[in-house]
């Protein structure tokens, strides 16, 4: 869900400059004739850098839960022994590699989880973004 909140809110900055851009470009001649251009410009400005705080932000989130996935591996495994243990069960060699390879083998699904969230949020918001004019 947030991955999809901080592609709606880039969706809507880009759309912004692009809308402001088109403006610019549109009635350039008139933008230079009275000096606007440093008022336009600082607008368009404006607009660039929440677009790039708002990326800012969509990355470091997906830095977390890219670098995140690998380690829920080892402590998935370390709970998991620790629990066993204080219960009072004995852990054989066998019971352990079981565990592991188990453990181990949920490893590539928690690594590409992130990127298949981004990718279907990023699908979702594409997909909302389809549906609004057909319905104006």
């Amino acid at each position: 869900r947030l991955t999809a909140y901080f592609r709606r809110k880039c969706v809507a900055a880009t759309d912004d400059r692009v809308q402001k851009m088109n403006e610019v470009l549109t009635y350039i001649k008139f933008i230079k004739m009275y000096a606007w251009v440093k008022a336009f410009s600082q607008c368009v400005q404006k607009i660039r850098e929440e677009e790039r705080r708002i990326l800012e932000k969509a990355g470091y989130f997906q830095s977390i839960t890219v670098g995140v996935a690998p380690i829920v591996v080892v402590i998935a495994s370390v709970v998991t022994f620790s629990v066993h243990m204080t219960l009072g069960f004995h852990l054989t060699a066998a019971q352990a590699f079981t565990v592991v390879t188990v453990f181990n083998s949920m490893t590539f699904a928690l690594k590409v989880t992130p990127f298949s969230v981004k990718s279907l949020s990023e699908a979702s918001v594409a997909v909302d973004r389809f549906k609004l004019p057909s319905t104006v």
